[in-house]
């Protein structure tokens, strides 16, 4: 099984790249957040899912470990394949899908364009696992370079003593408007003492 491949971005092509290892090409179809930030000519290292089935074997690539095993998580779903975990994970950040998932909102993911029936099922199939996973929810939500303040936000609130799933309530209701990590602690405090 391919885990890990490093290499550079030789062709970037409308749903996947061509990872040039140097003598070998490898295709890997990413989602379109990560796709929409990588270039040609880049070096970069991407965590891999290997799917084999009896007619292919296809790689998807994730830039962080937590991503993957979010998709990993997707998967166990009824009636989700690699190809639909990758629209949904180009719908939102990992962080905003595991906050919906584990507040039961289902409108948030409807907003996103996933029909009402994969939601629920959504909803129902993953709030226990994702919470329960080892390092729970926070697991995912490790800081990267592309949720630095997210993650500082809910180590800040839970070294006060609140409690995780009162802090994964509260962050879709920040308002975008809040930009800066002292800015979010301000709404998260009004939000959580009311």
């Amino acid at each position: 099984m391919i885990a890990c491949l490093k290499g550079t971005i030789q062709y970037k092509q409308e749903q996947s790249i061509i990872l040039n290892l140097g003598q070998i090409g490898f295709e890997i179809f990413l989602d379109a957040i990560d796709l929409s930030s990588v270039k040609k000519n880049q070096e970069l290292e991407f965590f891999i899912y290997h799917h084999i089935t009896d007619r292919n074997q296809m790689l998807y690539g994730f830039r962080t470990i937590e991503k993957l095993e979010f998709f990993k998580s997707l998967l166990s779903v009824s009636g989700i394949g690699p190809k639909g975990a990758l629209r949904i994970l180009a719908k939102a950040e990992t962080a905003d899908l595991i906050c919906a998932i584990n507040q039961n909102n289902p409108k948030f993911l409807i907003k996103l364009g996933i029909n009402s029936k994969t939601s629920e099922r959504l909803i129902l199939e993953l709030k226990n696992k994702i919470f329960n996973k080892v390092g729970g929810v926070n697991k995912f939500l490790k800081p990267t370079s592309d949720q630095p303040v997210g993650y500082d936000l809910i180590s800040a609130l839970e070294s006060l003593g609140y409690k995780k799933n009162k802090i994964l309530e509260c962050l879709p209701q920040i308002p975008e408007s809040a930009k800066s990590l002292e800015e979010k602690i301000k709404f998260a405090f009004k939000w959580l003492s009311t």
